[in-house]
């Protein structure tokens, strides 16, 4: 009779708490506080959910370098993730959004042309505001004015330092909301900054941070930079040695080497991440997309590479040359 009760009733007694040979099991969460209190058990709290904050200015700017296509590709990958168990936000120069409100493929896709008719970004950006509230003001001037007030207005304008002055007070003001917006990193578990020259901002954040570390050229072809990236990027390593929370990743086994030279200890908390083309990208057995494509950029049918990075002699395009006819 036991054993025809349980083929008949025994998932509802075990969504129930109830096994077989009598002993009582946590119900199946569905089930209310009641039930739980009616069997002498606790009701669980609720599961804290770690939370990682992602500082992603570089998403923010026209254009598409190698580091913005890097973190578009890691974010887009972290959208896949189950929210139940990690929950990641995106620090937009001074606001705070959950990845989940974003259109990444508007944010990546952004050229100088395409700024002002992105609304998504108007959302994030507090620039477009600025910026568009100037142009509203000079349309508006110009608008009243005759052509040649106008223009001798302009020359004063273009003469005298206000745009400067103004550009130090919308500065001034993102410092004040960034400071603002630095009280709420306590709720995160980790903090990860995708570029060292952007560490510095962080010094003072006492959480875990884990900075991805592309390369050491700052360093090792300091000519190949600005004054103003060379400063970043040796204040940014510095507070990586600095504080013993911070990790990094290195994207190659040089890269990894050029740490270990500049500070063992910082190479300790390093980890080779080596990074990965996008999906997207396939083996194209197509003869006719083949034929086509050929004919859109002119390629003659011989052998050839792309190479994919800016035109700068950092880049060692010559070098990238001769492999290739070596090859």
């Amino acid at each position: 009779a036991q054993n025809l009760f349980w083929n008949h009733h025994g998932e509802a007694m075990q969504r129930l708490g109830y096994l077989p040979d009598g002993t009582i099991q946590e119900p199946h969460k569905l089930f209310e506080s009641k039930l739980r209190t009616q069997l002498g058990l606790k009701s669980p709290g609720k599961k804290k959910v770690p939370k990682v904050l992602v500082e992603s200015s570089k998403m923010l700017e026209a254009g598409n370098d190698g580091v913005k296509r890097y973190q578009f590709e890691l974010l887009k990958e972290f959208q896949s993730l189950d929210r139940s168990k990690i929950e990641i936000d995106l620090l937009l120069r001074d606001k705070i959004i959950g990845l989940d409100k974003l259109n990444l493929e508007n944010l990546v896709n952004r050229t100088e042309d395409s700024i002002e008719e992105t609304d998504s970004i108007e959302e994030v950006d507090p620039r477009m505001d600025y910026e568009k509230g100037l142009l509203s003001i000079k349309s508006q001037v110009k608008g009243v004015l005759s052509e040649d007030v106008y223009e001798a207005g302009a020359r004063i304008y273009r003469a005298i330092p206000i745009r400067k002055g103004l550009d130090l007070i919308r500065i001034g003001v993102r410092k004040l909301r960034f400071e603002q917006v630095k009280t709420m990193f306590s709720e995160y578990s980790l903090l990860h900054i995708p570029l060292p020259q952007h560490a510095h901002w962080f010094a003072d954040v006492r959480i875990k941070k884990l900075i991805t570390v592309h390369d050491l050229t700052h360093q090792s072809h300091p000519n190949f930079h600005t004054e103003d990236n060379i400063t970043n990027c040796k204040d940014g390593f510095e507070s990586l040695k600095s504080n013993s929370s911070t990790y990094s990743i290195t994207i190659s086994q040089s890269t990894q080497a050029d740490l270990k030279m500049l500070d063992k200890k910082l190479a300790k908390r390093s980890r080779t991440i080596y990074e990965a083309a996008s999906s997207n990208f396939k083996m194209c057995r197509d003869d006719e997309e083949s034929a086509r494509l050929r004919a859109k950029y002119s390629l003659p049918h011989v052998p050839y590479i792309v190479c994919l990075s800016t035109i700068e002699p950092r880049k060692n395009l010559p070098n990238t040359i001769k492999a290739f006819m070596k090859y």
